[in-house]
C-alpha cells in the first residue's frame, strides 16, 4: 500500500537509512537498527505529505497511527521490513558500503546479528558523513518537559516520543514523573562548548601523536566524534537528555557527551568557567591523577594522589608524550595537562574542565545504607576518614578470600584439580562483585571471567563471520566443538600462568558468587526478600510496584515475548529475520520478573539519589551538576560544595524515606486491595488461598547498626 502512494525510490530514504546507520551501527542491532530506519523514513513521509491531510467528512487531521494503519503498516515486523528493504540496498554491490554479520560471541543469543562497515569503504565514508540529528546536541535550549508538554527537541512537539527511553517496547509504568521532569529540564538548560584548547591541540603536529598512537575501538566512530567537535567549536550547545523507567539518565548526544567514551568526554566544557581556587586545584589535581591511574593510584590516598601530581608536575605541564600515553584516560589526561599547562603560565587562566567524583561501587553503597550494614558501609567507604587513610576496597577486600575458596576446591576435588593453582586478580573480579548487586547470575559471571581472562580461540569469529543461513550445518557444528575446546589463560600461584576451560571457568564462577554471600550475608537476606515478594506477586497475579524515594512510582511489568520468523525475499536473496514481541498483555515473563526486581530496585534508588540532589541543588540555585549515573561532575571550585550535597543526600535517603518499611507497606496493602485476606500466625503473615492454602509473607529483612551521619566525615565515599 505505501509503494502505491508515495514514491519509495527517493534519494531522501537512501539519505535517512545511511546517516541512521552511520550513527548507530556501533550500538545497535541488526534488527533494532531495522526498525529504527523504518520508522525514521514513516515519519519522514508522513510529516512531508501527510500531516496536515484532513479527513473529507469530519475535517480530522490524520494521525500517524492512522496513517501507518492507512499504508498497510500493522506491527513491527512491518516497520522491520520497510527498513530492512533500505538496509539491503546499502549492502549490495558495488554500493556495499554495509556487511551484515554474525558475532561468535552472539551465536546463541536472540539478536546476533550486527551491522559492520565495509574496511574497503572507510575513507571515502569520512569525506561523506551525515549524522542523525537526533544524537546531536542543539545549539538553542531543549524545550521543558511537563505533563501536559513534549520537550526536548523541538521536533518532539510533534513527534511525541515519551521522556522515558524504551516505553513502546516494555510494558513498565511510571507515574508521578515531575521529579523526573525537573531533573531533566535542569541538565537540559546547562549550556557547554567544545574543549578547543584540546581539539586544537590533537590535530595539531604536537598533539597528533594521540590520534596515531591511541587506537580507536571504531575508527569511524572517532571520525565523527572530531568532525562533530570540529562543527560546535564555535557555539554554545546544549545536551539532551531523558530518562529510563527506574528514572536514570541517559544523554541523546553521542558524539560529544559527558556519558561517553574518552576522547568525547575530554571535548567537553562547560560554556562557562571561573579563575580557579585553591580547593578548586585540589579537585582538578585528584581528577587529573585519576586520570592517569598510574600503578592504579586512584585507589591510594587523597594525600597520595596530590603527591603524584607535584612529583610530575613538570611532565604534566610541558605534556610528556609517555606519560600521556601510558594514561588509563589519555585524552582526559590530555585535556588536564593543558589546563595545567595554561595554569602555570598564567594563574588567571578560567578552568571550564569538568571534574567528577565516583562512587565505590555504589550498587554495594546503597545496600550498605538501605540495610544500615556496617561491613558493607566499611569496605565502600562510608564511614570518617582523612585525607591520610586508605580508601578501603571491596575488590582488594574479597580478592585473597576467594582465591583461596577457588585453591581449597581444586585440591580438594580431583577433577577440578588445576583450579588449586589459580590467582585471580583485582580486575577479574571487579566487573563479577559490581554486577552481583545487580542480581548477576553464575553464569553471568562466567561469561564475565571468559571476557576478561584472555583465551586462545585463535579468532574463529573471522573465519566464520558470514550470515547464519550461508553456513552448512557441519560448519555450525565445528563451530560449537570448538567453542568447547576453547582454552582461557588465568595467572597461577607460581607466578606463571595456567590454561582454563569454561567448565572450570564455571566452576570458578559458582564459588565466586557463593563467596560474597558467605562475607556478606545480609546481602542474602534482601536479595531472598525482593526475590520472595516478586514471586508473591506472580503467584497472587498483583502488579509488582514501589514508590521511589523521589515520589515516582514504578510497575515493572515483563511480559513473556514470542519468537517471529520473518522470511524475506530481495534482490535474489532470502533471509531470514528473528524478531520477538509480547504475544498478549497479560502473560508474565516471571524468570525475568524475579531476575530484574533487584537491579531495578537498587537503579531505582540510586536514581533518586541524583534527582533529589538535582532538586535541592536547584532550590539553592547550584549549577552544574552533570552525573555518569554514580559519578558526579561539575567545576573544580564546586566540587567541594557538590561532595558534601552528595553525602547529604545519600543520608536522608535513607535516614528519612524509610524505603524498606515503605515498600513493604505498600505490598502488603497491595494484597488487601486486590481482595486477599491476610492472617497472623505467631508472628507470621500468611495470605489465605482458595482452599485455604496459606502463602507466607516474607518478613523485612533485619537492618543493622551503620551509622549514616559518618557519612559527613568520610573522605572515599565519592573520589
Amino acid at each position: 500500500n505505501l509503494s502505491r502512494i508515495v514514491d519509495l525510490s527517493l534519494l531522501d530514504y537512501i539519505l535517512i537509512t545511511y546517516s541512521t546507520c552511520i550513527t548507530l551501527y556501533p550500538k545497535f542491532s541488526y534488527n533494532a537498527l531495522a526498525i529504527r530506519v523504518g520508522e525514521q523514513i514513516l515519519d519522514y513521509i508522513y510529516y512531508k505529505n501527510f500531516k496536515e491531510f484532513k479527513w473529507p467528512q469530519s475535517q480530522d487531521t490524520l494521525s500517524k497511527e492512522e496513517f501507518k494503519i492507512s499504508v498497510g503498516i500493522n506491527n513491527k515486523i512491518d516497520i522491520l521490513k520497510l527498513g530492512d528493504f533500505y538496509l539491503s540496498i546499502l549492502q549490495q554491490f558495488p554500493h556495499d558500503i554495509f556487511i551484515r554479520k554474525i558475532k561468535f560471541n552472539s551465536w546463541y543469543t536472540n539478536e546476533p546479528f550486527t551491522l559492520e562497515v565495509n574496511k574497503d569503504f572507510i575513507e571515502e565514508l569520512k569525506m561523506s558523513l551525515i549524522i542523525d540529528p537526533q544524537t546531536l546536541p542543539m545549539i538553542c535550549s531543549p524545550n521543558p518537559w511537563s505533563n501536559n508538554k513534549f520537550g526536548g527537541y523541538l521536533t518532539n512537539e510533534n513527534r511525541k516520543e515519551d521522556i522515558i527511553t524504551g516505553s513502546d517496547d516494555f510494558y513498565h509504568s511510571v507515574e508521578n514523573k515531575d521529579s523526573i521532569y525537573e531533573t531533566i529540564n535542569y541538565l537540559n538548560n546547562i549550556k557547554f562548548s567544545v574543549n578547543n584548547m584540546l581539539l586544537d591541540y590533537i590535530l595539531s603536529s604536537e598533539g597528533r601523536f594521540l590520534l596515531d598512537e591511541v587506537k580507536p575501538e571504531d575508527e569511524l566512530q572517532r571520525a565523527l566524534t572530531l568532525e562533530v567537535a570540529k562543527l560546535y567549536s564555535k557555539s554554545c550547545f546544549y545536551l539532551n537528555t531523558y530518562a529510563d523507567f527506574r528514572g536514570r539518565i541517559y544523554t541523546k548526544s553521542f558524539y560529544l557527551s559527558y556519558q561517553g567514551g574518552d576522547l568525547s568526554s575530554a571535548l567537553l566544557n562547560f560554556w562557562e568557567g571561573e579563575h580557579i581556587n585553591d580547593q578548586g586545584k585540589f579537585y582538578l589535581y585528584i581528577y587529573g591523577c585519576n586520570s592517569h591511574n598510574e600503578n592504579n593510584i586512584s585507589k591510594n590516598s587523597l594525600k597520595k594522589r596530590i603527591e603524584w601530581v607535584n612529583k610530575n608536575y613538570l611532565r604534566i605541564i610541558n605534556l610528556d608524550k609517555e606519560l600521556i600515553l601510558k594514561a588509563a584516560n589519555p585524552f582526559i589526561f590530555t585535556a588536564f595537562c593543558l589546563n595545567m599547562r595554561e595554569l602555570h603560565n598564567n594563574p588567571n587562566h578560567i578552568i571550564k574542565t569538568p571534574v567528577f567524583l565516583d562512587a565505590t561501587c555504589s550498587g554495594i553503597q546503597h545496600l550498605a545504607g538501605l540495610m544500615l550494614d556496617y561491613e558493607l558501609g566499611v569496605n565502600t567507604n562510608l564511614l570518617p576518614q582523612s585525607e591520610e587513610d586508605i580508601p578501603e576496597d571491596i575488590y582488594n577486600y574479597l580478592l585473597d578470600i576467594i582465591n583461596k575458596a577457588i585453591n581449597k576446591f581444586g585440591k580438594e576435588n580431583i577433577e577440578y584439580a588445576i583450579l588449586s593453582m589459580v590467582k585471580l586478580e583485582r580486575k577479574h573480579i571487579k566487573a563479577p562483585i559490581m554486577t552481583k548487586v545487580y542480581n548477576v547470575t553464575k553464569y553471568g559471571i562466567s561469561q564475565q571471567l571468559q571476557a576478561v581472562l584472555k583465551g586462545n580461540e585463535n579468532n574463529l569469529l573471522d573465519a566464520y563471520s558470514n550470515s547464519i543461513e550461508e553456513i552448512s550445518n557441519e560448519l555450525e557444528d565445528n563451530i560449537k566443538s570448538n567453542k568447547k575446546k576453547t582454552r582461557f589463560i588465568c595467572p597461577s600461584n607460581d607466578g606463571g600462568e595456567i590454561n582454563l576451560n569454561s567448565k572450570e571457568i564455571y566452576k570458578m564462577a559458582e564459588i565466586i558468587n557463593d563467596q560474597i554471600f558467605v562475607v556478606f550475608p545480609k546481602l542474602n537476606n534482601i536479595y531472598n526478600y525482593f526475590i520472595e515478594i516478586t514471586n508473591l506477586t506472580i503467584r497472587l497475579d498483583i502488579p509488582l510496584n514501589w514508590i521511589t524515594p523521589s515520589a515516582i512510582k514504578i510497575t515493572q511489568r515483563y511480559l513473556k515475548k514470542k519468537k517471529k520468523v520473518v522470511s524475506i525475499s530481495l534482490f535474489g536473496k532470502t533471509k531470514k529475520l528473528v524478531i520477538r514481541e509480547a504475544d498478549n498483555l497479560i502473560n508474565l515473563d516471571k524468570d525475568k520478573q524475579t531476575q530484574a526486581i533487584i537491579p531495578n530496585i537498587i537503579h531505582s534508588l540510586d536514581a533518586s539519589h541524583l534527582i533529589n540532589l538535582i532538586k535541592n541543588a536547584n532550590k539553592d540555585n547550584f549549577k552544574p551538576i552533570i552525573s555518569i549515573h554514580d559519578c558526579f561532575g561539575t567545576l573544580p571550585n564546586l566540587m567541594i560544595e557538590l561532595e558534601q550535597k552528595v553525602k547529604m543526600e545519600f543520608i536522608d535517603l535513607y535516614s528519612h524515606s524509610k524505603f524498606l518499611s515503605n515498600f513493604h507497606q505498600r505490598f502488603v496493602q497491595n494484597i488487601k486491595d486486590n481482595n486477599f485476606k491476610i492472617i497472623n500466625i505467631k508472628d507470621k503473615s500468611f495470605v489465605v488461598m482458595e482452599n485455604n492454602n496459606l502463602l507466607e509473607i516474607p518478613e523485612i529483612p533485619q537492618t543493622g547498626d551503620l551509622n549514616l551521619n559518618n557519612i559527613m566525615k568520610s573522605k572515599y565515599m565519592i573520589s
